[in-house]
């Protein structure tokens, strides 16, 4: 033989022979190894089989925060702030500026805290300017007239919106800020 082609196309299995993909290869010379089968290492085809055990665990409901919680992590003197600031109407815009002063000192989430001060901040910051340039409004206690409402909206909606923030942290499981 010259080639190894002939040589896996010459002899071999031909069509009378009793090979088979099966069949074990025997070199000349070696014995046909048969590994031994222990009785019963295999389970029956009807044995039932035990499942496998889970080692999922299942998440954790989510905690419950109340309100009570939810205003201690705003911190009182912020919740104190913003409450006098919705109530007296005319001295909101200082209590707004004094509850948007001391929310950096809430627990959870300063940075969405202080941005949505500063929103409510700059809404009333500009509205206050439009309204005294308008030309209509002439004088301080006309014009403080015209932007206490609008203060006293914004502490309402920093009022409620703060602890929310806070609850929605506690709720997610995250650390308080340092």
């Amino acid at each position: 033989m010259t080639s190894a082609w002939d040589a896996a196309h010459s002899g071999g299995a031909t069509a009378g022979s009793t090979w088979t993909p099966e069949t074990p290869i025997v070199l000349p010379g070696t014995a046909v190894m048969q590994l031994p089968q222990p009785a019963g290492a295999w389970a029956p085809p009807s044995a039932q089989l035990q499942p496998f055990p889970t080692a999922v665990v299942p998440p954790a409901p989510p905690a419950q925060v109340g309100a009570k919680e939810m205003l201690e992590a705003t911190s009182p003197a912020v919740v104190i702030a913003f409450l006098l600031g919705a109530i007296l109407p005319w001295v909101s815009l200082a209590f707004f500026g004094m509850g948007w002063w001391l929310s950096t000192k809430v627990r959870y989430r300063r940075a969405t805290v202080a941005t949505v001060t500063g929103w409510l901040g700059a809404g009333v910051g500009v509205v206050a300017a439009l309204t005294y340039f308008d030309g209509g409004t002439y004088g301080l206690v006309p014009w403080w007239n015209q932007i206490a409402p609008l203060a006293c909206v914004a502490c309402w909606i920093a009022l409620i919106t703060l602890p929310l923030i806070q609850g929605a942290a506690m709720r997610a499981g995250e650390r308080p800020e340092a």
